[in-house]
């Protein structure tokens, strides 16, 4: 599997809704623990759902901006600069959203229930 790739052609996926609104570029600070049994019940358990949606959300809230950051640089002098100030949060979400890609290859590598194809 390619790192690029998280998973292979055939493979059942699921969105997971965020918490909050997400960052310019689709990744949000937090995700939803809140479980489908209906949609996940023969793939997952609610107990194991809910333990890489944390995984998830801890992954995020380590790498992501801290407020100064994203809100001083990327709100309020973004304004001030046309933008130009959005770089600097940009970089630490995309930071955090190399480490989730990585993460998220380990879970998959790891976890049976991520191997399960129709």
């Amino acid at each position: 599997m390619s790192r690029s790739r998280l998973v292979e052609p055939g493979t059942v996926l699921f969105r997971i809704r965020p918490n909050s609104c997400p960052f310019f570029t689709g990744l949000a600070p937090s995700y939803s623990e809140r479980y489908s049994k209906d949609a996940l019940e023969k793939y997952i358990t609610q107990d194991e759902f809910g333990a890489i949606v944390r995984a998830i959300n801890g992954t995020l809230f380590e790498y992501w901006p801290c407020p100064l950051c994203f809100y001083g640089f990327g709100v309020v002098l973004g304004i001030l600069t046309l933008g130009l100030c959005c770089l600097c949060p940009y970089l630490c979400v995309r930071d955090a959203r190399s480490k989730l890609m990585d993460h998220l290859v380990s879970l998959n590598r790891s976890t049976p229930f991520f191997t399960q194809v129709l």
